[in-house]
């Protein structure tokens, strides 16, 4: 009983968020999401960057089961802000997230690297990319995975 409430109450609070969202015209929309998803995205990304900008540009990884643990939390912290909005918008799009991310991404990495003085190892930045790529497209793929099938342009 307790669990069925529970259910139908989010489901009439996603039908609020998503009137509201749909009363507001495409393009402001898309802006706020952008802007939103930018911010929060920057805020998560300087908390990681922040401290990976002190120290050795490159360094050896061992791979663990510690690894392998830090990695899916990472994904979980860092991923939510896209599974949000592809919840909430059926508009949203991969080309979307991805416009958002590459943006957010850069702008946090060349503040921390300017901040610090620190050099970048050009060997280490795809290394450095690919979690925050994967952390992206899963929680895009998890927040759109109950949407209608959409069309990618």
């Amino acid at each position: 009983m307790k669990i069925q409430s529970s259910i139908e109450t989010l489901r009439t609070l996603r039908a609020r968020i998503g009137e509201k969202i749909e009363s507001v015209s495409e393009v402001r929309r898309k802006l706020c999401e952008y802007l939103i998803l930018f911010i929060t995205l920057a805020i998560i990304y300087s908390c990681y960057l922040k401290p990976s900008s002190a120290g050795a540009a490159c360094t050896e990884v061992a791979v663990n089961l510690a690894l392998v643990l830090d990695m899916a939390k990472f994904i979980c912290l860092t991923g939510w802000p896209f599974a949000l909005i592809a919840y909430l918008d059926p508009t949203w799009r991969n080309k979307d997230a991805a416009n958002v991310f590459l943006v957010a991404y850069i702008a946090t990495n060349a503040f921390w690297i300017h901040k610090s003085g620190c050099p970048v190892c050009t060997l280490s930045l795809p290394f450095k990319l690919f979690p925050y790529v994967l952390s992206a497209l899963i929680g895009h793929r998890i927040g759109s995975w109950r949407q209608p099938a959409r069309v990618e342009e």
